[in-house]
């Protein structure tokens, strides 16, 4: 059987292999502390890039918007400025051929009047 100093023994060795493993432990444990510290400070980094680059993309959002509302307008007056050109233009045209017809009407009386054959260009077949 065992004995007073057998115990002892067996409790010193028992002692000995549960402070190793508790110091193994404890090691580990710091060792995985220390990953988690700089994971951590590497994750809060990123998260701190990403939210510069969020901000700048708002930013640059918020300018094309603004551009895009310049644009609009400006392309509006444009749109307006173009209809008033376009009117102009139709006007012009249509008093110019009103006249080119009064003068048509005008050189065909005096041709027939004074009996004048009409210009070659302007006869059937005929080549300009």
């Amino acid at each position: 059987m065992l004995n007073d100093k057998d115990f002892s023994k067996l409790r010193k060795i028992i002692r000995e292999e549960v402070e190793a493993e508790a110091k193994n432990t404890k090691d580990s444990f710091v060792s995985l502390e220390a990953k988690f510290v700089l994971t951590r400070h590497e994750i809060l980094d990123a998260i701190a890039v990403l939210s510069g680059r969020i901000k700048n993309l708002e930013i640059k959002a918020g300018q094309s918007e603004k551009d895009h509302k310049i644009i609009s307008k400006e392309l509006q007056i444009m749109k307006k400025d173009l209809a008033k050109i376009d009117k102009k233009l139709d006007k012009s045209i249509n008093f110019l051929d009103h006249d080119y017809v009064k003068l048509q009407k005008r050189v065909t009386l005096l041709e027939g009047k004074l009996k004048l054959p009409p210009p070659l260009e302007f006869l059937p077949g005929s080549i300009a």
